[in-house]
């Protein structure tokens, strides 16, 4: 589904690209050139509920979504918080009770499955407790997610 419609970052992607992947290195400044303009293109996107998951952590990462916090994360609509609800209904363990705070997966999936974007996520299918996951529950969608690694090979071509 959608890649050519841009790709809906998880909070965990974004972390573990701003910690893995840091912009300084010289290495990795292509990877962030070519971020920085899928970014400009609105081809990144992300729930606002990630940005509530990451902004409060006062590290680099943090700093980086406040950043971007115009261009990368979207308040849901209507039809997203319906899709939720639908979502949720569906599949209850996919939220985590555990969490204190915000818990951006059923809104990942939502905003993908609205915006025909591919969700970028580093989860793998598996049952832990039989918690469901974004990669679970979007194989049961129909929708393919990538890693954040199949991700760069894609953005760097």
């Amino acid at each position: 589904m959608g890649t050519d419609k841009g790709y809906c970052f998880d909070s965990m992607s974004f972390i573990y690209l701003v910690k893995r992947y840091p912009k300084h290195i010289a290495a990795f400044k292509p990877i962030w050139s070519a971020l920085e303009t899928m970014i400009g293109k609105s081809l990144i996107l992300s729930p606002m509920e990630s940005y509530l998951e990451i902004e409060y952590g006062g590290d680099e990462v943090s700093e980086w979504v406040k950043e971007n916090k115009r261009h990368v994360f979207l308040e849901p609509d209507e039809k997203d918080i319906e899709t939720v609800k639908k979502i949720l209904s569906k599949y209850p363990n996919l939220h985590d009770k555990k969490k204190k705070r915000y818990d951006a997966d059923p809104f990942v999936i939502a905003l993908a499955l609205n915006r025909g974007l591919t969700p970028v996520t580093d989860e793998k299918r598996t049952h832990i407790d039989g918690k469901k996951n974004i990669a679970n529950v979007c194989l049961n969608y129909g929708i393919k997610t990538m890693t954040l690694v199949e991700f760069i090979e894609k953005l760097t071509g």
